[in-house]
């Protein structure tokens, strides 16, 4: 028999900015967004953290890169589901097999699923205060 243990975390999204280029990456993490129609020119990176409660404490704290998409979706989603998947999303966290960013790729990547594929409205703001 299996006891059941719930534990429950704060996520804190804080800093949201715009990528200007992406000179700083890597080659093959350039072409694996590349190769799913995305870019970091004008991305977003977006700082996470997670929070014990308890202790108000951080537990967990990284920067995940935000990629833009280079095309026009062309359809918009018809389920939760689809709405993660890269063809259907404008934005997108992507991570390398070694990024210690991977967890905080998943969640934003389920933020943005949960949007109908679209960042949130305070995320885009970030990207108009860019514009300026």
């Amino acid at each position: 028999m299996f006891d059941t243990v719930t534990q429950r975390f704060d996520l804190l999204i804080g800093d949201v900015w715009v990528q200007d280029s992406d000179k700083e990456w890597a080659k093959d993490f350039k072409k694996q967004m590349a190769d799913r129609g995305f870019t970091m020119v004008n991305g977003l990176m977006v700082s996470v953290t997670l929070v014990d409660p308890d202790q108000s404490s951080p537990i967990a704290i990284t920067i995940v890169p935000v990629a833009r998409r280079l095309s026009p979706i062309k359809r918009e989603p018809r389920s939760r589901e689809e709405a993660e998947q890269a063809e259907f999303m404008e934005y997108r966290a992507f991570f390398g097999p070694k990024a210690g960013f991977k967890w905080g790729s998943h969640i934003v990547n389920g933020i943005i699923g949960n949007n109908r594929g679209k960042v949130p409205e305070k995320w885009a703001a970030a990207t108009t205060q860019n514009d300026n």
